[in-house]
């Protein structure tokens, strides 16, 4: 019997860099035209950015099976608290929203760990959002659109 999107538990942490190329079918679902060659070019390049603080995210779940890879940077605010800045979401869409509170939950996690007041997601394009950063999950979320992203506070985040 197949298991249920709901039941199966997610953990996030750092894509391991072998592990570059076990995600590219799950991007390659978010972005057709890009190459394998461009994509391990690309995780190179986070890791290298903001002075080796990019890093890439994976959620996985209980039997191992890749389920989003995101990009995020803590960025440091002139004022105030540093902010965590997510991008590049790739995710799979399933049934029930477990995947997208796993996300969250770990989008809450890094900036706590981090010291992050605030979290800001990056939107690419406007149109066919899909996965863990469909509008609606994201304003379900708490998240406030902006032009280019969306916007939390990290201490407001719903239970």
């Amino acid at each position: 019997m197949a298991q249920d999107a709901n039941d199966l538990i997610f953990t996030a942490r750092p894509l391991r860099p072998h592990e570059r190329k076990l995600v590219f079918p799950l991007v390659s679902f978010r972005h057709p035209a890009l190459g394998l060659k461009h994509w391990t070019e690309f995780t190179a390049r986070v890791e290298r950015t903001y002075g080796g603080g990019g890093h890439l995210m994976a959620l996985i779940d209980s039997r191992g099976h890749f389920h989003a890879v995101f990009a995020f940077f803590v960025e440091p605010c002139l004022l105030g608290a540093p902010r965590l800045r997510v991008s590049h979401i790739a995710s799979a869409s399933l049934a029930g929203d477990a995947i997208n509170r796993a996300f969250h939950a770990a989008l809450d996690k890094l900036a706590r760990d981090n010291g992050c007041d605030d979290i800001l997601i990056e939107v690419e394009g406007g149109a066919g959002l899909r996965g863990c950063d469909e509008r609606g999950a994201l304003e379900r979320a708490g998240f406030t659109p902006t032009p280019t992203a969306y916007l939390r506070h990290a201490r407001a985040a719903p239970l």
